[in-house]
């Protein structure tokens, strides 16, 4: 027989090996070696296996939080949309109201309004001024009234340029207004402002009844001012025994510090 070659030895043994172990494994005689090498390898089998479990579960808990994260940024996403959505239709809403009450205060006077927004204050931090985005290529002049919605006025034009003008509230110290008390006596008198803190009344005759809740208007005796446009209503009524005149604080229905869209009232002659 020729010489077996080394691959061919190394070939032999492994199959003697293979043989051995499994004939040892069905007569049983490596049973005591097999059970041995199971009871060391458990251990390490249940940890390997609960180590893999928690991975497994790991990459779920993670996967599940990226489409729960996923999902809430969608929903942000949806959610912010909408708002800006229901806030453009607001404002749409408020300016449509707005312009139609203009065009029902110009259909009933002989004037023209021209519609401004709100865009700053005044320079001078002591005073009530607002600044509009319409000015003198718009026809707005020095002493036009400034009017809110429902034909509420709450100031006057006192400085014009081009593109923008200056509006003085009537709750400024600085403000003056002939107005006119819808009560039996049709009472006149004069109103200013309280340094920004509300406005009043003054020089009321002692002799007319004024009481709580009359509405104040404009008198109509400023050429630029129409008359009728309201200011607010009495809310308080001060007087002494020996003074000339009574002085009642007004309520106005505006809120001074949330001014938005205005009004600027332009006689048509003008």
């Amino acid at each position: 027989m020729a010489k077996m070659t080394s691959k061919s030895k190394q070939f032999a043994v492994i199959i003697g090996i293979a043989v051995f172990i499994f004939s040892g494994h069905f007569i049983g005689f490596l049973r005591p070696i097999e059970n041995l090498f199971v009871a060391v390898a458990r251990p390490v089998q249940s940890r390997l296996y609960g180590l893999s479990s928690n991975i497994s579960d790991l990459y779920s808990t993670w996967m599940t939080r990226l489409e729960q994260n996923k999902k809430v940024e969608e929903l942000e996403t949806r959610l912010n949309q909408t708002l800006i959505e229901r806030s453009q239709l607001k404002i749409l809403e408020e300016e449509n109201t707005f312009l139609r009450q203009q065009l029902d205060f110009v259909e009933e006077n002989d004037f023209s309004l021209v519609a401004a927004r709100v865009v700053g204050l005044g320079v001078d931090e002591t005073a009530k001024d607002i600044v509009l985005n319409k000015g003198r290529k718009a026809g707005v002049i020095i002493g036009a009234p400034i009017v809110a919605q429902d034909k509420i006025i709450i100031g006057k034009v006192i400085s014009v340029s081009d593109y923008q003008s200056i509006a003085r509230l009537i709750n400024d110290h600085n403000s003056q207004l002939a107005a006119k008390i819808l009560n039996r006596d049709r009472t006149i008198g004069l109103i200013s402002g309280v340094f920004g803190l509300g406005v009043k009344m003054e020089l009321i005759p002692q002799t007319e009844k004024i009481v709580t809740g009359d509405i104040v208007v404009t008198s109509g005796m400023e050429p630029l001012v129409p008359p009728g446009l309201v200011i607010g209503t009495i809310d308080a009524v001060t007087a002494g025994d020996e003074d000339i005149f009574q002085e009642a604080s007004l309520r106005s229905p505006v809120n001074f510090d949330k001014l938005t869209l205005v009004s600027i009232i332009i006689p048509k002659n003008k």
